[in-house]
């Protein structure tokens, strides 16, 4: 038995499985309880070649926080040791570190945030132009803006946190 969820992110066929309403089955989905993928089974994010083929896109796994500063779409993100909140990461400061994945969406400080921890996306806008495929990213030295230089400042830290994987693509 298969489930196949669309492009949106709604199942538009589940084999072996009824509901008596439809529109739940086929719709956005949830689930409430556990899922579980049997033994030498996996979860497949189809993409052409690891990179999505739309502007403004994620695809991966997303948790969802609580944001403790307005965060803007593809902000890298760090949690709060005081709040538990995510805000923007900065490497030049070690309370705003480590990165653990990318804002896909903005937020003000209070409300809930959607975080990629480990997927990929594309912003034809973004990385400050073209990017090189196979490049890292590293965290940033301007809060939130991700950045395919290595920080060298004195004090800065280092951490990658993805790879490009198409000009405007990035894996985290």
């Amino acid at each position: 038995n298969a489930i196949t969820i669309a492009d949106g992110g709604g199942i538009t066929s589940a084999a072996g499985i009824t509901s008596t309403a439809a529109a739940n089955a086929f719709g956005a989905s949830s689930f409430a309880g556990d899922v579980a993928v049997a033994d030498s089974k996996f979860i497949e994010f189809e993409s052409a070649a690891g990179t999505p083929t739309t502007d403004n896109t994620v695809q991966g796994i997303v948790i969802e926080f609580l944001a403790v500063e307005t965060c803007s779409q593809f902000d890298a993100v760090y949690v709060s040791t005081t709040t538990g909140r995510v805000g923007r990461a900065d490497a030049n400061d070690a309370a705003k570190m480590p990165v653990i994945g990318i804002a896909i969406e903005y937020a003000d400080a209070g409300n809930s945030i959607r975080v990629l921890t480990h997927g990929v996306y594309r912003d034809d806008g973004g990385f400050g132009g073209n990017m090189t495929v196979g490049v890292d990213l590293y965290a940033p030295e301007t809060p939130g803006t991700l950045t395919t230089t290595r920080p060298s400042d004195d004090g800065d830290f280092i951490q990658v946190i993805g790879v490009a994987t198409g000009a405007r693509s990035a894996f985290i």
